[in-house]
């Protein structure tokens, strides 16, 4: 169980940089190539991660994983890149991560 929540955590922190990097990297003059590697590469690794999460989880709870990286890219923008945190943003990734949890929970349900 930490294993899985280590994973996870390591995987929205990869995937937030990944973003971050090709963010950066689509208004970077010189280090445009630089950021565009980075990016790639780390989510070459994200990849990597995700097969071996699914070891451990099923595929359908990979769905919450994947919200979660909203969040995190949300976040690092706001942190690294200087990006406006607005009311429209916070709700629709909140929109994103109900309706998540609201296909995970289906099978307690019907």
């Amino acid at each position: 169980m930490i294993a899985t929540i280590s994973i996870v955590i390591i995987l929205v922190i990869l995937n937030s940089a990944g973003q971050v990097f090709l963010k950066k990297a689509a208004v970077a003059g010189a280090y445009k190539l630089h950021f565009l590697t980075a990016g790639y590469s780390v989510f070459l690794v994200s990849v990597l991660l995700t097969q071996i999460l699914l070891k451990f989880i099923e595929f359908k709870s990979l769905a919450i994983v994947i919200t979660l990286n909203l969040v995190g890219v949300m976040l690092a923008s706001v942190l690294f890149l200087n990006e406006r945190l607005t009311q429209r943003k916070v709700f629709g990734t909140f929109l994103v991560i109900l309706g998540s949890m609201l296909f995970l929970g289906q099978d307690l349900f019907f």
